[in-house]
C-alpha cells in the first residue's frame, strides 16, 4: 500500500466523568495525577505496536488523543493530564457552543 494512504498511529480515548466532583485539590491532582500515568502508558504502548507493526501506519509520530465534553469535572481534570503528557484533546459539544458556555463556570473547552 503506498504510504501515504496508510493510517496515522493514533489511539483515540474517551473519558467521561460527572461534573460534580466532591474532592479536595489534593485528591484532583491525585485524579489528574492517575489520568496522565494512564495516558503516558497507552503512549508507550502505542509507539510499540506502531514500530512493530510499521507497515500498516504512516511514518508520523504515534499520537494519543484525548476525546471529551470537556465539562468541569472529572473531564476537565482529563484534559489538564492529556495536555501535561502531550496528548491531544478532542471535545465534543452536545450543544452549539454559545448554548454549551452558559452551563459552566470555571469552563473546559467551552470557556473559547
Amino acid at each position: 500500500m503506498p504510504e501515504n494512504l496508510l493510517p496515522p498511529p493514533v489511539l483515540a480515548v474517551g473519558l467521561a466523568g460527572h461534573r460534580d466532583v466532591a474532592v479536595t485539590a489534593e485528591t484532583a491532582a491525585a485524579i489528574e495525577h492517575s489520568i496522565g500515568a494512564v495516558l503516558e502508558a497507552l503512549g508507550r504502548a502505542l509507539t510499540q505496536v506502531a514500530a512493530q507493526d510499521a507497515a500498516f501506519f504512516s511514518p508520523a509520530t504515534p499520537a494519543v488523543r484525548l476525546i471529551t465534553m470537556g465539562a468541569e469535572g472529572a473531564d476537565l481534570l482529563g484534559m489538564r493530564a492529556a495536555r501535561r503528557c502531550g496528548a491531544t484533546v478532542s471535545c465534543v459539544t452536545p450543544f452549539a457552543l454559545d448554548e454549551y458556555r452558559k452551563d459552566f463556570f470555571a469552563g473546559g473547552c467551552a470557556d473559547g
